[in-house]
């Protein structure tokens, strides 16, 4: 017969007996024919336990991720720190906004057909506007900076000041111009979210001690070359 049947023929005679045997003994058949059951019909095992998992430790970090650096926050713009960075950054704005501005104006200008000198001027009052505008500011901020020592609202709002002076077309103008960029610097200087200062980094308490263990270490056997090679291994 197969395994399957012989296990069917087991249980049957199993029951029987079971049946067929003292109140005494029942129990005792019953039991040794179940486990003969269980024995050769794998299907009737009982599930097996599940293994219990061994809590892991947690892992200590190396000396290379100890060592890793730190988030590094972008380096700041340099302070004018003279009369000559004043008129340098001054000149160095007008010319590179005063460009921009030429070079926005012109094509469209020709676009529309325009004759070349007519092009020209247009584009070198927009270049002119611009510039003066961008000189204004920058040249405002970088006096603050040269006064104040530090980038701050003040030199922001110098900046503004000058600025605004340099945007309007006349002298009955400047006090408005001058009203709304320094309103819009102020605004913006409240609004801007300001840059966190730069964290240091946290130490790592368990590689420290570890660190400073195997210093030790190796200061107490510095004549044991076997020990020194199994530290550094």
């Amino acid at each position: 017969m197969k395994p399957t049947n012989t296990a069917i023929w087991l249980g049957i005679s199993a029951t029987v007996l079971a049946a067929a045997a003292p109140p005494s003994t029942a129990p005792a058949t019953a039991q040794k024919a179940s486990s003969a059951f269980r024995t050769t019909c794998p299907a009737a095992r009982p599930p097996a336990k599940p293994a219990l998992m061994r809590p892991q430790r947690f892992a200590v970090p190396s000396a290379a991720a100890a060592a890793a650096p730190a988030a590094v926050s972008p380096p700041a713009t340099p302070l004018a720190n003279s009369f000559g960075d004043v008129v340098a950054t001054t000149a160095s704005s007008y010319a590179a906004v005063g460009t921009v501005g030429f070079l926005f104006k012109f094509p469209g200008q020709l676009i529309g057909r325009n004759p070349l000198g007519v092009a020209t001027a247009a584009a070198l009052g927009t270049a002119n506007r611009w510039g003066r505008i961008s000189a204004g500011f920058a040249g405002g901020r970088a006096a603050g900076q040269v006064v104040r020592k530090a980038d701050d609202a003040f030199c922001a709002v110098a900046g503004a000041v000058l600025g605004g002076a340099a945007a309007a077309s006349s002298v009955a103008e400047m006090p408005g111009q001058i009203a709304v960029f320094v309103g819009f610097t102020v605004c913006l200087e409240v609004l801007s979210p300001k840059l966190p200062a730069e964290v240091k980094p946290q130490r790592d308490v368990p590689t420290d001690a570890k660190e400073r263990a195997r210093q030790g270490y190796a200061r107490r056997h510095a004549g044991d070359s076997t020990r020194l090679r199994a530290l550094g291994s």
